[in-house]
């Protein structure tokens, strides 16, 4: 005998809000933030990445507004107004940053009034 497959949107909201949850929803949560906010390592901007990659982000925010009473009751702080699914996700790079010395301020003012007059001092 086959069990009743029928799974209606309440209950699979129920399920993704009891996922968010956990430790490992929230890790899921925030994967999704990236989808959601991210471009594709691989993406060429001058074909559309925005575009072709909307369904996946769409469907990461659906996946996120249904998680997000989950993750602001279970980790949220003692402030109720500092929302856990507010507040943004930060993904630190895999290499570090090229970083170079920051300029003085004569160089600065050079860089903003280049010498036009011709003189050589």
């Amino acid at each position: 005998m086959m069990a009743d497959l029928s799974i209606s949107d309440d209950d699979v909201a129920k399920a993704l809000d009891a996922i968010a949850r956990t430790p490992a929803g929230y890790a899921f949560y925030c994967g999704l933030h990236k989808t959601a906010l991210g471009f594709p390592s691989d993406a060429d901007p001058s074909d559309g990445t925005l575009r072709a990659n909307f369904a996946r982000r769409k469907f990461a925010r659906e996946l996120m507004d249904l998680m997000a009473k989950g993750i602001d009751e279970s980790h949220g702080r003692a402030d109720p107004t500092d929302k856990p699914s507010a507040r943004p996700v930060v993904f630190r790079p895999r290499e570090p940053a090229a970083v170079s010395k920051r300029a003085s301020i004569s160089e600065r003012l050079r860089a903003e009034f280049p010498d036009d007059t011709g003189n050589a001092g």
